[in-house]
This record gives C-alpha cells, sequence and structure tokens, in this order.
C-alpha cells in the first residue's frame, strides 16, 4: 500500500478529488500509487499540498499519517484562521473547556 494511497484514504478523497487538488490526472494518482511509476518532485509537492501534509510524510521518510488532519480538524483550523481576535480567543476557550471535560 502506498502512501498516497494511506494519505488519501485517510482524507477520505478518491483518487479523482485528489487528482482535481493536485492538478494531475486520475490515471497518474492511480499509477503513483500502484508504484507502477516514479512521482515527479513537482508533482509530490502538489500532491503533499493537496494531502495538507509535508513531502517528507507523503515519501514516508517521516513519521506520518497523524499528522493529516482530518475533514472536522481542517474546518476547525479554517475557522479558527477566519475568526477575528476575540473570535479565536472565544474559540480557545471552548476548546480547552470541552478538553478539560472529556478527560
Amino acid at each position: 500500500m502506498s502512501r498516497i494511497y494511506e494519505l488519501r484514504s485517510k482524507k477520505g478523497l478518491s483518487q479523482t478529488e485528489l487528482a482535481k487538488l493536485a492538478g494531475v490526472s486520475q490515471r497518474s494518482i492511480s499509477r503513483w500509487e500502484n508504484d507502477e511509476v516514479a512521482i515527479p518532485l513537482d508533482k509530490a509537492v502538489n500532491v503533499a499540498n493537496a494531502l495538507g501534509c509535508d513531502l517528507g510524510d507523503l515519501t514516508g521518510i517521516s513519521p506520518a499519517p497523524e499528522s493529516v488532519l482530518t475533514g472536522i480538524e481542517e474546518e476547525l483550523v479554517e475557522l479558527f484562521r477566519n475568526a477575528g481576535p476575540d473570535g479565536q480567543d472565544l474559540i480557545m476557550q471552548l476548546a480547552r473547556f470541552a478538553a478539560s471535560t472529556s478527560r
């Protein structure tokens, strides 16, 4: 099983969805996942960005799948980034409260 497949599956993406996000063809994703051909470096950067990981995660050089955000984690990060300072404070307070009550 290839790292691209593992990371793509964890994100819940189809090959077609990943291909669209990375600006490559679905066939390329399939060939890379099946180790039919090596992924070119420039395309690896695009795929890593589309998966929200770095090249180390994609190649398996660094410990990974845990570093890939789930859909809900990505949504939370995006909401946090789009909130102003007061909204970010509130989000952090809520997150701390939720974490403290789940123990």
